[in-house]
């Protein structure tokens, strides 16, 4: 490097390479001892010049800091991206990126291009819609970024309200308890009585029935013994009744309509865990006892056998498991093989279950939802934040992040799906309003927020286009009611 260009570069040497790297600094640095660098390159020649000392020792300390702190562009990338409206998947302008201290505003196309901070938060954030933000783990390995960000809920443009809740089912001294749907039959369970919850004993519902309704008009009604809970309705399209210490099976008939005791066991062991039905194959999901995880499985017809497919876990309870195991105490350790020898699963994953008794400290349970949407199994794992796709044989065909699971003040309820249509929907609430979102299978995308008419709803379900709820008016003695509201 010429000395003529020293005003605006220092050069230093490294010792494992044998070329050397430049760091641009600005003129202004070689002028705060008064020396104009530029006007004395001849001083700058003289190895015994003052002016030559001083530059040495500079070059020096700017050496060192440089070594000591790594250039930006060590700790520094570009990351292109592109901002989505997830309500219409249209590109969104005018949105902010940020990572650590550099930002950028999304063009006309929603397009970025953006300086990243190793190990900084991905920030997305919108006029009108909820905040994204992305862990740097998530997208360190990308150089290009689809962006998915959903409208807030509130009362501004982007929440839908129904024009009017219809009122589906009311019958005089009775409340509607639960509901499904077979076909185009509205099944409804209602309770005359009830004994609040006490310290001997739970809630109970007294005096049960089970109608079923068409078109509007009750075409059979069904006694039912005290003590129900609900209706499970499952993916073969099998209806269920529980009650406390029993299960009943709805079963039809061309002509007929009735109701029969069911094996309990094998409700709970073959009927509860089936998520969904494919071509081909069932599948499952089995919750370890007392453990944190959750495996789901597939039954091939073909070759008439079970496969795992998917495990999703608290991560955490799995690394402090060997830990907490060594200091067990000893009546710990007798409790710990006698869950291994009950439950078939090793003592050591016992081990931070048990500890939790002492500690006081529980961990998270995971959370997931399966469904059937156009003849894949899609799976919502909430605990970690993920999307699963897998074909109907259980082999996985695309992932994605989740994200409308921690929306800014909302509370996550869960996942809906329309079984008429397949589409799959969101439901959260905040200060008694609920809200629910179409979530889109392809993307993760969460659509507009559809506010309901009524707070405080309760049982919300979504069918063929609708939504449906049951209600009670606040602080009155009127009977709990089924409700509906039309769907955008």
């Amino acid at each position: 490097m010429d000395c003529s260009e020293f005003s605006s570069f220092i050069c230093y040497a490294r010792s494992d390479s044998r070329s050397a790297n430049c760091t641009q600094i600005p003129s202004a640095v070689f002028t705060i001892f008064g020396i104009a660098f530029e006007e004395n390159f001849a001083a700058l020649k003289q190895p015994t010049s003052t002016t030559f000392r001083i530059y040495l020792l500079i070059c020096l300390v700017c050496g060192l800091l440089t070594v000591a702190n790594p250039a930006e562009g060590q700790v520094r990338r570009t990351l292109t991206g592109k901002v989505i409206d997830a309500s219409n998947d249209r590109p969104l302008s005018r949105a902010k990126v940020r990572s650590a201290k550099y930002s950028q505003r999304t063009d006309a196309y929603g397009w970025f291009t953006l300086d990243i901070v190793r190990g900084e938060r991905l920030i997305v954030t919108a006029a009108g819609y909820q905040d994204r933000r992305i862990d740097y783990a998530d997208y360190r390995y990308v150089d290009s970024l689809k962006i998915y960000i959903s409208p807030s809920a509130g009362r501004g443009l982007n929440t839908h309200v129904a024009p009017k809740a219809e009122n589906v089912y009311q019958k005089d001294f009775e409340n509607v308890l639960d509901y499904a749907f077979l076909g185009d039959t509205l099944v409804v369970l209602a309770h005359m009585d009830y004994k609040p919850r006490t310290a001997r004993a739970d809630e109970a519902y007294l005096r049960n029935t089970i109608n079923f309704n068409l078109y509007g008009k009750d075409f059979k009604r069904i006694t039912l013994p005290d003590y129900v809970r609900g209706i499970y309705h499952d993916p073969l399209d099998g209806l269920w009744v529980m009650g406390n210490g029993y299960v009943l099976e709805v079963q039809r008939k061309r002509d007929d309509i009735h109701v029969v005791r069911a094996d309990q066991e094998k409700f709970r062991s073959e009927v509860l865990p089936m998520k969904a039905v494919l071509p081909g194959s069932v599948f499952y999901s089995e919750m370890m006892p007392l453990i944190p995880h959750v495996t789901y499985k597939v039954f091939l017809e073909s070759k008439n056998r079970l496969y795992p497919v998917r495990y999703i876990r608290n991560e955490q309870y799995f690394k402090d498991a060997p830990g907490d195991f060594r200091v067990l105490e000893p009546w710990e350790l007798e409790e710990a093989r006698k869950l291994e020898k009950e439950h078939k699963i090793d003592e050591v994953f016992f081990a931070p279950y048990l500890r939790t008794k002492v500690d006081k400290v529980a961990y998270d349970n995971v959370v997931t939802h399966a469904f059937d949407v156009d003849g894949k199994l899609v799976i919502y794992d909430v605990f970690n934040g993920w999307i699963y796709h897998h074909d109907n044989l259980g082999q996985p065909v695309d992932s994605m992040h989740m994200y409308h699971h921690k929306f800014d003040g909302e509370k996550y309820l869960g996942m809906l799906q329309d079984r008429y249509t397949g589409k799959c929907y969101s439901l959260h609430s905040r200060g008694g309003s609920a809200f629910i979102r179409h979530i889109k299978a392809a993307t993760g995308g969460a659509g507009t927020p559809i506010k309901l008419r009524n707070s405080f709803p309760e049982n919300v379900r979504v069918y063929n286009g609708y939504v449906y709820y049951t209600y009670r008016e606040p602080n009155t003695k009127e009977f709990r009611k089924l409700m509906r509201e039309k769907l955008p």
